[in-house]
């Protein structure tokens, strides 16, 4: 699917902040965030909602969720955190424990 490929350019090209920054490989920082962003997604509170409307980990990390219907409200209000945690335990497996670059890399994936 295009989307998917479009999701792989964006995540590659926020990773490439990663390594400018720190020197991680982009490759496996993509990699380290899948795992984590789908741990995190498959134990959500939001889990049974998200597969009943075929909602992805990956739509997770970049989609704004909105809308009045509860489930909405509660999947747009537990995103932040997913996406952050998503970041920063990716990062922190390769040695880099930074909240703020954490948070930068979730906003700037939604951009990309």
């Amino acid at each position: 699917m295009p989307d998917e490929s479009a999701v792989e350019e964006a995540l590659l090209a926020t990773c490439a902040l990663a390594h400018e920054r720190h020197g991680i490989d982009p490759q496996a920082l993509q990699r380290s965030v899948g795992e984590h962003a789908r741990r995190l997604w498959r134990a959500s509170p939001t889990i049974d909602y998200c597969r009943a409307i075929g909602i992805s980990c990956w739509e997770g990390l970049w989609g704004r969720f909105e809308g009045d219907d509860p489930d909405l409200v509660a999947l747009r209000e537990w995103t932040p955190t997913y996406r952050h945690e998503s970041w920063a335990r990716a990062l922190a497996e390769h040695g880099v424990n930074g909240p703020a670059l954490a948070a930068l890399l979730a906003a700037r994936f939604q951009e990309e």
